[in-house]
Protein backbone atom coordinates (compact mmCIF):
# COMPACT_ATOMS: atom_id res chain seq x y z
CA UNK A 1 0.00 0.00 0.00
CA UNK A 2 2.96 2.01 1.02
CA UNK A 3 4.80 1.86 -2.70
CA UNK A 4 1.79 2.39 -4.14
CA UNK A 5 0.64 5.69 -2.48
CA UNK A 6 4.50 6.76 -2.85
CA UNK A 7 4.35 5.84 -6.34
CA UNK A 8 0.94 8.14 -6.90
CA UNK A 9 3.09 11.04 -5.06
CA UNK A 10 6.01 10.87 -7.46
CA UNK A 11 3.27 10.41 -10.09
CA UNK A 12 1.70 14.41 -8.76
CA UNK A 13 4.67 16.08 -8.22
CA UNK A 14 4.63 18.59 -10.84
CA UNK A 15 8.44 19.22 -11.39
CA UNK A 16 10.79 16.62 -12.32
CA UNK A 17 13.48 16.08 -9.78
CA UNK A 18 16.68 13.97 -10.19
CA UNK A 19 16.30 12.32 -7.08
CA UNK A 20 12.88 11.39 -5.52
CA UNK A 21 11.92 12.48 -2.11
CA UNK A 22 8.18 11.06 -0.77
CA UNK A 23 6.75 11.54 2.36
CA UNK A 24 3.67 10.47 4.40
CA UNK A 25 2.02 10.14 7.63
CA UNK A 26 1.49 6.73 9.46
CA UNK A 27 4.09 4.84 7.21
CA UNK A 28 5.65 2.14 9.22
CA UNK A 29 9.39 3.04 9.23
CA UNK A 30 10.31 -0.84 9.14
CA UNK A 31 8.84 -1.28 5.52
CA UNK A 32 10.11 1.88 4.19
CA UNK A 33 13.65 0.44 3.02
CA UNK A 34 11.99 -2.30 0.65
CA UNK A 35 9.72 1.04 -0.80
CA UNK A 36 12.47 2.63 -1.50
CA UNK A 37 14.21 -0.22 -3.46
CA UNK A 38 11.11 -0.71 -5.12
CA UNK A 39 10.58 3.65 -6.44
CA UNK A 40 14.23 2.68 -7.40
CA UNK A 41 13.44 -0.17 -9.64
CA UNK A 42 10.28 1.83 -11.57
CA UNK A 43 11.83 5.24 -12.12
CA UNK A 44 15.47 4.58 -11.85
CA UNK A 45 16.16 7.31 -9.93
CA UNK A 46 18.03 7.28 -6.39
CA UNK A 47 14.93 7.68 -3.60
CA UNK A 48 14.30 8.47 -0.44
CA UNK A 49 11.01 7.33 1.70
CA UNK A 50 9.71 8.81 4.68
CA UNK A 51 7.34 8.35 7.35
CA UNK A 52 5.90 11.98 9.15
CA UNK A 53 5.28 12.03 12.30
CA UNK A 54 3.18 15.29 12.83
CA UNK A 55 3.28 14.74 16.79
CA UNK A 56 7.05 15.17 16.88
CA UNK A 57 7.26 16.92 13.58
CA UNK A 58 9.83 14.35 12.12
CA UNK A 59 10.36 12.36 9.49
CA UNK A 60 12.10 9.34 9.64
CA UNK A 61 12.73 6.78 7.07
CA UNK A 62 15.67 5.21 4.35
CA UNK A 63 17.12 6.04 1.31
CA UNK A 64 18.56 3.49 -1.61
CA UNK A 65 20.16 4.79 -4.95
CA UNK A 66 21.59 3.49 -8.20
CA UNK A 67 25.40 3.41 -8.76
CA UNK A 68 25.60 6.61 -10.40
CA UNK A 69 25.01 8.62 -7.19
CA UNK A 70 26.61 8.77 -3.76
CA UNK A 71 23.72 9.04 -1.53
CA UNK A 72 26.12 9.02 1.38
CA UNK A 73 28.26 11.77 0.16
CA UNK A 74 25.25 13.88 -0.94
CA UNK A 75 23.72 14.21 2.46
CA UNK A 76 26.88 13.80 4.74
CA UNK A 77 27.78 17.50 3.81
CA UNK A 78 23.96 18.88 5.00
CA UNK A 79 24.44 16.89 8.82
CA UNK A 80 23.46 20.82 10.35
CA UNK A 81 20.08 19.85 8.72
CA UNK A 82 19.70 16.41 9.49
CA UNK A 83 18.41 14.99 13.24
CA UNK A 84 20.44 11.77 12.04
CA UNK A 85 21.87 10.52 9.52
CA UNK A 86 23.94 7.26 8.45
CA UNK A 87 24.65 5.34 5.66
CA UNK A 88 27.02 4.22 2.47
CA UNK A 89 27.19 4.57 -1.23
CA UNK A 90 23.83 3.13 -2.29
CA UNK A 91 21.42 3.42 1.10
CA UNK A 92 20.86 5.83 3.98
CA UNK A 93 18.87 6.15 7.25
CA UNK A 94 17.81 9.52 8.35
CA UNK A 95 15.49 11.67 10.31
CA UNK A 96 14.75 15.33 10.06
CA UNK A 97 12.66 17.97 10.72
CA UNK A 98 9.17 17.55 8.67
CA UNK A 99 9.40 21.38 8.17
CA UNK A 100 13.02 20.87 5.93
CA UNK A 101 11.64 18.64 3.44
CA UNK A 102 11.52 20.84 0.96
CA UNK A 103 15.02 22.48 1.55
CA UNK A 104 16.23 18.63 1.37
CA UNK A 105 14.77 17.83 -1.96
CA UNK A 106 16.44 21.49 -3.14
CA UNK A 107 19.58 20.09 -1.61
CA UNK A 108 19.04 16.86 -3.18
CA UNK A 109 18.49 17.82 -6.48
CA UNK A 110 21.52 19.90 -6.38
CA UNK A 111 24.01 17.24 -5.03
CA UNK A 112 22.81 15.11 -7.86
CA UNK A 113 24.16 17.97 -10.57
CA UNK A 114 27.18 18.23 -8.38
CA UNK A 115 27.30 14.24 -9.27
CA UNK A 116 26.43 14.55 -12.48
CA UNK A 117 23.43 12.48 -12.46
CA UNK A 118 21.80 13.46 -15.34
CA UNK A 119 24.73 12.97 -17.73
CA UNK A 120 24.65 9.52 -15.91
CA UNK A 121 21.84 8.34 -16.20
CA UNK A 122 21.18 9.27 -20.57
CA UNK A 123 24.77 7.72 -20.94
CA UNK A 124 22.99 4.67 -18.71
CA UNK A 125 19.55 4.83 -21.31
CA UNK A 126 22.26 4.97 -24.60
CA UNK A 127 23.82 1.82 -23.36
CA UNK A 128 20.44 0.23 -23.30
Amino acid sequence: DITARAQDLLNEESQNHLVNLVWGEKWHEGVLGIVASRLVESTGKPTIVLGVNRDSGLAKGSGRSVEAFNLFDALDGHRDLLEKFGGHHMACGLTVSADELPKLQEILDQEAKNQNLESAAKQAKILD
